[in-house]
């Protein structure tokens, strides 16, 4: 399947829909998370979480405080997807102008955008 700019714009749209309707389900707990020199407590925003073996991905510690939503208690070992950071209205603008202007450069923007969606992050935080 060939991509164009629309479809790269209408894909965007389709998954900033998608991450703001995870966000409405969203929990904001202190974790704590083993790392390699031991442990250490981070905030996380999870969009999707709940037990470790039934969430892909994610990371995986022990809820200290639960600091916004509901489904999770202290104590509770679960596996945190963290929620993606939504662009803003002019990060938006400057990727559909590069589409709109250079097709070829803003498919390659889009590529690279889409990479770093499926990358994982090495650290919490």
């Amino acid at each position: 399947m060939a991509m164009s700019p629309s479809a790269v714009k209408e894909a965007l749209y389709e998954a900033l829909r998608t991450v703001r309707a995870l966000e409405a389900k969203s929990v904001t707990v202190k974790m704590r998370v083993k790392t390699r020199s031991g442990e250490e407590t981070y905030t996380f925003k999870c969009c999707e979480y709940g037990e470790p073996d039934k969430v892909c991905g994610g990371v995986v510690g022990v809820v200290e405080e639960v600091l916004e939503g509901t489904g999770v208690k202290e104590g509770d070992t679960i596996a945190c997807v963290k929620c993606p950071r939504i662009p803003d209205e002019s990060e938006l603008n400057r990727l559909f102008e590069a589409l709109d202007k250079t097709p070829l450069r803003g498919l390659e923007l889009a590529k690279m955008l889409a990479s770093k969606a499926f990358a994982r992050e090495e650290r919490g935080g």
